[in-house]
């Protein structure tokens, strides 16, 4: 071989070394990346699922205990046992005539089923069915047995005659003696409506095959179709994410992905995976479903728009190119490669931040939900269980409890959602002339009844108008309004006023309360500072109110600032543009 080739030789064999250590490198970060992504991504799916079933244990809990589980109801219920046909036709047709108006409420907020059954298992009287009546249900309904035989709630997933779903079974006596059990149980609509006000764009639930095959009634089968993600399950054509996939879209990924997911769900694992489709990604949530025997059933499946994943991939080409281009420059290899490790964490810091805020927007929502939930159930519990003890007095005053506890979680909830919208590119903004005047006063009425006797004024001129959207305004004056009250004192005073100011309104709320320290300051706007105090009367608060007043008050082209003094109250002002 001629010498002179080979120097050359040698940098083309070093290049394609170092190219190839680089392409393999680089493919194990971009894997490792996308996979804890993805892994962040279904923990957070999860979390959403929880909460939607969360809800309706709530709902199920409350229906039974206030209507069901009633004397009246139980000793007619009772006579069935003892009865012929014809007398537990009249039991069926008195149960029905006396809680249909109840199931026709129900209905309206995806309670699927009110089915009371037999001690000896068999179905006694469906709502939804009210015809089909007497088939044994003890080799089909696990929940149902096992309630009978154990005297116990029985809750969870489990698959029916008719429909599947989330039931409740709970056993019912009278006079000391088991009568039998009632069901009450939601569809996946009721999920799927509830994940969506948290923000998934679709969802749908896939069923074991054979779990539809051994249990739905043969003439009830048409109701089902094979998911196109797999022939071993199937989806409620009533509820199919394929009926409204006009565009075909989702049929289109669940196909494409059928091969890819196959021994994940063979496997009945919890994952999550993508696909793009025209540029635009999506990740789709596998979230598996146990029935109340611990047997794997099914999946609540998700998917939401991510252009996350785009970026991983733009960055993961880009990555490529570097090592084509640079690597055979022996020369410029380390400079490359230092600033290519600067990219990396400088990615890796963009993507821990994005996950940081995901991260505290679900734990808001695990956190400040937790509780007031925990007290509603606590104070229904100890109303319901000891309201022939309380006098009016204290039953009014725990049932004040209950609606101002629900009364606030409501309005997190609402703040919750806005914010999830204003970070996800969809919070609409229609502005408005308004009269400032008129909305201050009807936020101040909301919190007129505070237990703190507060003093409200509102000192704005009734031709102030400004050019807002009337939901956020409102949204940032409770917000302010309540931010006041929380730290103000017993007989304390809260004030509005407004002004004008060139081309602006300079609105201001000054309370009497216990002001803000000045190094405090700079920490209440952000959500990622965790800065929450409790109030003078030990409230508590989530940390996403100023924040969220400071994103709607710039969003509308305005600005807010602070004023405060410890010990002598505090100003939140802000600026609205006015109306020409």
């Amino acid at each position: 071989m001629d010498k002179r080739f080979s120097p050359i030789l040698i940098i083309i064999l070093i290049s394609v070394t170092a190219g190839w250590i680089f392409h393999i490198l680089t493919v194990r970060s971009f894997n490792i990346q996308l996979s804890q992504y993805l892994s962040e991504q279904n923990k957070h799916a999860q979390v959403k699922v929880n909460s939607a079933i969360n809800t309706y244990n709530l709902v199920s809990d409350i229906l039974f205990n206030q209507v069901v589980n009633q004397p009246k109801i139980l000793a007619q219920f009772a006579k069935a046992c003892s009865s012929d046909s014809c007398g537990k036709k009249a039991v069926r047709d008195s149960l029905y005539a006396m809680l249909q108006p109840t199931y026709e409420q129900i209905k309206q907020i995806n309670i699927k089923q009110l089915h009371f059954h037999l001690p000896n298992n068999h179905s006694f009287l469906r709502f939804h069915r009210p015809e089909r009546f007497g088939d044994d249900l003890t080799n089909y309904r696990y929940s149902v047995k096992y309630s009978n035989q154990t005297k116990q709630i029985a809750k969870g997933f489990e698959e029916g005659k008719i429909y599947n779903g989330f039931r409740y079974v709970y056993p019912l006596s009278f006079n000391g003696q088991h009568i039998g059990t009632v069901e009450t149980s939601f569809s996946y609509e009721a999920i799927s409506y509830q994940l969506g006000q948290l923000g998934t764009k679709k969802s749908t639930l896939a069923i074991k095959k054979e779990m539809v095959l051994t249990t739905v009634f043969k003439d009830e089968q048409d109701n089902y179709e094979i998911s196109l993600l797999s022939d071993n399950y199937y989806i409620e054509k009533q509820f199919s994410h394929y009926q409204t996939d006009s565009s075909g879209l989702f049929k289109t990924i669940d196909s494409r992905l059928k091969v890819k997911i196959q021994d994940d769900l063979a496997q009945n694992k919890r994952f999550t995976t993508y696909y793009n489709v025209k540029g635009q990604y999506y990740t789709v949530n596998f979230i598996p479903i146990n029935n109340m025997q611990n047997i794997p059933a099914a999946y609540i499946i998700t998917y939401d728009t991510d252009s996350n994943i785009r970026y991983f991939f733009r960055n993961f080409r880009f990555r490529q190119i570097l090592g084509l281009i640079f690597i055979p420059i022996a020369s410029t290899i380390l400079f490359f490669f230092i600033r290519f490790n600067r990219r990396i964490k400088e990615q890796n810091r963009e993507l821990t931040k994005l996950n940081a805020d995901k991260d505290q927007f679900f734990q808001i929502i695990a956190h400040d939900l937790r509780t007031p939930f925990s007290s509603l159930m606590g104070f229904s519990e100890l109303l319901y269980k000891e309201i022939d003890n309380f006098g009016l007095s204290k039953t009014k005053e725990y049932l004040f409890i209950i609606w101002s506890t629900s009364r606030k979680t409501y309005t997190l909830l609402e703040d919750l959602l806005l914010w999830g919208k204003s970070q996800a590119g969809k919070l609409p903004y229609s502005p408005e002339t308004i009269s400032l005047k008129n909305i201050c006063e009807d936020s101040i009425s909301v919190f007129i009844d505070t237990p703190k006797n507060i003093q409200f004024s509102c000192i704005v001129d009734i031709d102030l108008k400004v050019k807002a959207d009337v939901n956020m305004l409102k949204t940032i004056l409770r917000n302010l309004i309540s931010n006041a009250i929380k730290f103000t004192s017993q007989n304390g005073k809260v004030t509005i006023d407004a002004k004008k100011d060139n081309d602006s309104a300079i609105i201001t709320i000054t309370d009497t309360g216990v002001g803000i320290d000045k190094d405090m300051i700079i920490k209440i706007w952000g959500t990622n500072s965790n800065y929450t105090t409790r109030g003078t009367d030990g409230e508590r608060g989530s940390g996403l109110g100023l924040p969220l007043c400071k994103m709607l008050i710039e969003k509308q082209s305005g600005r807010i600032w602070v004023k405060s003094q410890v010990g002598k109250g505090s100003q939140f002002i802000f600026t609205l543009p006015l109306s020409t």
